[in-house]
């Protein structure tokens, strides 16, 4: 198996690498890191990484911005992929990751550590758990869903680490 050496509690699905720390939108291939109470941390999965191929460019909404649930608040262009980032809940924008405008590789070969790509502030009291699986309970829904997606194992670039 070829991939990065992972020391956190994590699983692997089929060469993906899922953190155990983290809730996931399973749809959409994101991940979410809370930073502060109501402040979360978004950014691709190894399995977004994956199906996407090279991330080519990154827009992100400006910090300050309110967005309603829905609505982008960043979009990405991949080598097979165009398209944007959105969350099913109001958020105000509170920061990007700035190394992607120069470097969004970094998105592929940094998924869960300097790839991230957007901060925001959620409405007080918001439960993620309400919206996304956590940790365990995401990889075994990954684990159920490769077949439907049509993906054999995850593909890591040279370079790759959690």
């Amino acid at each position: 198996m070829f991939g990065p050496k992972i020391t956190k509690p994590h699983s692997a699905v089929n060469n993906c690498i899922i953190p155990h720390d983290l809730y996931y939108d399973t749809k959409n291939h994101y991940w979410l890191r809370e930073e502060d109470a109501d402040e979360w941390t978004l950014g691709l999965t190894d399995m977004a990484q994956t199906l996407g191929g090279k991330v080519l460019h990154f827009k992100p909404w400006a910090v300050g911005k309110k967005r309603k649930a829905g609505k982008p608040i960043a979009m990405l262009e991949a080598a097979k992929w165009l398209g944007v980032v959105r969350v099913p809940f109001d958020v105000t924008i509170t920061g990007f990751n700035e190394e992607l405008l120069d470097d969004a590789y970094a998105v592929n070969q940094y998924p869960y550590t300097r790839g991230w790509i957007i901060r925001f502030k959620t409405e007080a009291g918001l439960k993620m758990a309400d919206f996304f699986p956590f940790g365990e309970d995401a990889a075994k829904s990954y684990t159920e869903n490769f077949k439907k997606w049509e993906l054999t194992e995850c593909v890591h670039c040279l370079g790759f680490e959690v």
